[in-house]
Order: C-alpha cells, then sequence, then structure tokens
C-alpha cells in the first residue's frame, strides 16, 4: 500500500478543494453515528455495492461496499424484509455555495450487531390441538 506524506497529503486536498470549487459546491457535511437499519429491498447480486434500507420509516439508498452483507445474504440463502442491521453510518450531506444542503448519501463503515427478521411460518394442516382431547 502507498503511502503518502505531508505534501503529497496538502496537494491532494488542494485538487478536491479546487474541483469543489470549480463545481460550486462546498465540502459536504460528513457526520459518522450508529444506526439501526432494517432491509427494505435486498439485491442477490454479491456485486451489488447499494441496497435500499429503512432508517426509520424513510427508506434510502446506502452503501454497503465495504460490507460483507451481500457476501453474507447469499450465504444465508436470501433476506427478508425487516431484517436488521445496527451499523456505524456515514452521512454526508453535500451544499452548494449559497449553502443550500442537498440530498445526504449514506455508506455503512461497519455492521456492529446482525437481527434476521422473524420468518413467518404456516401451519400444516396436520397439526393436532393438544387440549381438546382429539388423538
Amino acid at each position: 500500500m502507498d503511502k503518502f506524506e505531508g505534501e503529497e497529503i496538502d496537494e491532494i486536498i488542494s485538487s478536491c478543494n479546487t474541483a469543489l470549487e470549480e463545481l460550486g459546491e462546498e465540502a459536504p457535511q460528513v457526520e459518522e453515528t450508529h444506526a439501526w437499519l432494517s432491509v427494505y429491498s435486498p439485491v442477490f447480486d454479491i456485486s451489488a455495492d447499494k441496497w435500499r434500507f429503512k432508517l426509520g420509516k424513510d427508506p434510502v439508498y446506502v452503501d454497503i461496499s465495504d460490507t460483507e452483507i451481500a457476501k453474507d445474504t447469499l450465504t444465508r440463502g436470501g433476506s427478508f424484509a425487516e431484517d436488521a442491521y445496527y451499523v456505524r453510518l456515514q452521512i454526508s450531506t453535500p451544499k452548494d455555495k449559497s449553502g443550500k444542503m442537498g440530498k445526504p448519501t449514506y455508506k455503512i463503515i461497519e455492521v456492529i450487531k446482525f437481527v434476521a427478521a422473524r420468518q413467518p411460518s404456516q401451519g400444516s394442516l396436520f397439526d393436532q390441538e393438544k387440549d381438546n382431547g382429539s388423538p
């Protein structure tokens, strides 16, 4: 892995800031937080880098590229709506020159906990009630 030294880092930051200025945008506001995300619509493709989750009540697209979520889902054999992930989430909100906030983007930095949704099951027609004295 390459290592960057002080002057190289300054040049990289300067080039990024110049690009933002040319686009008429300020540096995005970036924050990290812990959050529960529940699956809204899984993608059964291991190369998919974004999934749709519910954050609170709102469906949002979330970058999962730095996680094993897709691989683990395929290993488990699938995913259900309401599977939940407790994650360290990065939220980046762009700003234009006037300071107006744009639409935030989301990226999972770390999966802390996974809780599988309760899977619905259908009773059998042949199940017998235990309390009615039937054989």
